[in-house]
């Protein structure tokens, strides 16, 4: 499975050089050159400085956690399908939001069953996070084929009921949210982790044997500082706990 982070910022967050890690932008996560996961209107640019022109030209499949705009938007998804019909996969208060077209086909997600998508299975999970749109759910993702990826992002902490699927599989690499500083209140009220819930998350995969101590775990949503390398110290201060932190334009596979 190859994975490339579009956009790794918590929102808008291009305050620093375009050279620099810290320049962040709303991003999505492309699988294997196909599967697009959340889909903000930032994706192209940070395709086109990547040199990738052609970087959507496989995409017919976009999951979507969630409608806030960093992680959405019906512009995206309106320009992804005038290169090839798109199957947009969300819950149904996301899908209301797109306007009906023969090149868009809506399919409604649910917690309750595993959705086939092609060779691939996607576990739905409902996420800690909230939007203001009423009776929204906010979804996390599991995405297996020969391997399995756990994308966590948005929401602090994980659910009962996510951790109920998440026992019954194996996950070889999570891409998790960290969009507080680590001297913030971290999930319980906010929604969201910092570095320090996000280690939590990870101790609890690994004893679980949900993850193993090899498993991958890539941090996103990144704040950015104008002043510091935001960048810089979380990798800093992570690295010890098994955790990388993206950037813009970040590739790894497993």
């Amino acid at each position: 499975m190859k994975i490339r982070m579009l956009g790794t910022g918590y929102g808008e967050c291009k305050t620093r050089k375009k050279s620099s890690k810290d320049f962040r932008r709303r991003g999505g996560v492309l699988i294997d050159e196909k599967i697009l996961i959340d889909a903000p209107e930032d994706i192209f640019e940070v395709a086109e400085d990547l040199g990738f022109s052609d970087m959507f030209d496989k995409v017919c499949e976009v999951i979507i956690s969630h409608s806030h705009p960093s992680h959405f938007s019906v512009a995206t998804i309106e320009k992804l399908s005038k290169k090839n019909n798109v199957r947009v996969y969300a819950t149904g208060k996301v899908l209301d939001l797109i306007p009906d077209t023969p090149y868009i086909e809506k399919i409604k997600l649910s917690t309750s069953l595993p959705m086939e998508i092609g060779e691939y299975k996607l576990y739905s999970l409902a996420a800690n996070h909230a939007t203001d749109i009423k009776g929204e759910m906010c979804l996390n993702f599991v995405l297996s084929r020969d391997k399995s990826l756990l994308y966590a992002v948005d929401g602090g902490g994980i659910s009962f009921s996510a951790w109920k699927t998440l026992s019954q599989l194996k996950i070889d690499a999570v891409i998790a949210e960290c969009a507080l500083e680590a001297a913030e209140t971290s999930f319980a009220t906010t929604y969201h982790n910092n570095s320090l819930s996000a280690k939590t998350l990870r101790d609890i995969l690994i004893s679980g044997e949900i993850c193993t101590e090899s498993s991958k775990f890539v941090l996103t949503h990144i704040p950015t500082d104008r002043k510091r390398s935001v960048h810089d110290d979380l990798a800093l201060s992570v690295r010890a706990y098994g955790m990388s932190v993206a950037y813009d334009g970040y590739f790894f596979s497993v």
